[in-house]
């Protein structure tokens, strides 16, 4: 492949073998999710199913009484976030609220990826919906929900 001028060019269009090509396609290559270091742990999310709801309850007894489990964690829990997180779109976990579908409102921290998701299955969050605007020209008409 060459130029306007007819000069060639000295890596475009040319093949180019990757480092680390054969490592990933032997099966070979370390991923982040292979490595296991002393004393790691893992996290679960626990994610609200809702666009915008009421958190009424989180019940996370049982959880935190399974095989494995080292903390269920709410907002609550996490002492900087009143203090340090300004804005409602960076809180780490929703605290009264969720204002979007898929906005993490729990964590399971557990011993194993198995055990952390057997907890996440025993923690019992009871919503209550909330008009939503999940559709951009129904949220921008006169009346539609206020999600903030």
């Amino acid at each position: 492949m060459s130029n306007k001028n007819g000069k060639e060019f000295k890596y475009l269009g040319k093949p180019r073998r990757l480092v680390e090509g054969a490592e990933k396609v032997s099966g070979h290559a370390k991923y982040a999710a292979d490595l296991t270091l002393p004393g790691m742990v893992y996290a679960r999310p626990i994610l609200s199913p809702y666009a915008h709801a009421e958190i009424l309850s989180v019940d996370k007894s049982e959880a935190e009484g399974m095989p494995g489990v080292i903390a269920v964690l709410t907002a609550e829990d996490l002492p900087t976030r009143d203090k340090l997180i300004a804005s409602r779109n960076s809180a780490i976990l929703a605290k009264g609220k969720v204002h979007w579908r898929g906005q993490p409102v729990a964590v399971v921290v557990a011993n194993s990826e198995a055990e952390a998701a057997d907890a996440v299955d025993m923690v019992f969050i009871d919503y209550e919906p909330l008009p939503a605007a999940v559709d951009l020209a129904a949220s921008i008409t006169e009346g539609s929900p206020l999600v903030w």
